[in-house]
């Protein structure tokens, strides 16, 4: 479903990633893992072209992703069947709970306000808020601002969503509401990319964990064979300061 080549990016003088290949298939759940400052978060951004990768390629379903495919090439068609959901929500703050929801479901797609609207409903029940349909961002507390980012992100009917840290700006009483919406996505086939440092989820709910270091994929395989058989010594190094 998703593939990259060679995937390289700098800011500067500083290598951010220095050549990423593999290959996510549809139905696999895959968490990026490894130390702050690996290129976990600009690689998963690279994947939906947020950030623009300085040399390699990215297909998505067989379609090259490039700015510079032609006049029948939209990056924005294509980021409408990737959700992403960012580590600080990036909700809007003067609007309510649905109409950040129906937003783009609206501009978009070209959804009447009662289509969005019914969506949303049924998106806003199925993570249980349904009471702060008029709420706005600033009524909500952290992992409810989390989830309504995950029904925005799901309103556009994805076939792969990208998190991008999604607990880490959480207080800890509120991370396991979110990670609980986002298993039961998993559970219902959703294929999903997850940058996270929480290394127990990452072990329940993956098919394939990626260590990444330096900018580079250290090691992956299935959390049995990362968690507690790890080939490489780095890999061991950063699970034995991380697991306990």
């Amino acid at each position: 479903m998703l593939k990259t080549i060679d995937l390289k990016k700098n800011y500067g003088e500083l290598e951010v990633l220095k050549g990423i290949s593999t290959e996510i298939k549809k139905g696999e759940v895959v968490s990026l893992i490894g130390p702050s400052g690996s290129g976990k978060s600009t690689f998963l951004r690279c994947l939906n072209y947020t950030e623009i990768p300085g040399f390699g390629e990215v297909y998505f379903k067989g379609q090259k992703l490039s700015e510079k495919e032609g006049k029948d090439f939209d990056i924005n068609k294509v980021r409408a069947s990737m959700g992403m959901v960012f580590q600080h929500f990036n909700l809007f703050p003067n609007m309510d709970v649905l109409g950040n929801i129906t937003l783009a479901p609206m501009k978009a797609k070209g959804l009447s306000l009662s289509e969005a609207k019914k969506t949303a409903e049924r998106l806003l029940d199925k993570i249980g808020l349904s009471d702060k349909i008029n709420a706005f961002p600033s009524q909500l507390s952290g992992g409810q601002k989390q989830r309504v980012a995950i029904a925005r992100a799901l309103a556009m009917e994805p076939e792969l969503m990208l998190f991008d840290e999604p607990t880490s700006a959480l207080d800890p009483e509120m991370v396991k509401e979110v990670l609980l919406v986002i298993k039961e996505l998993v559970s219902e086939g959703m294929t999903t990319v997850i940058v996270t440092h929480e290394m127990n989820f990452a072990r329940d709910i993956s098919s394939r964990v990626i260590f990444m270091d330096q900018g580079l994929i250290v090691e992956e395989g299935s959390p049995k064979e990362i968690f507690t058989q790890p080939k490489e010594e780095r890999t061991r190094m950063f699970l034995n300061k991380v697991t306990y």
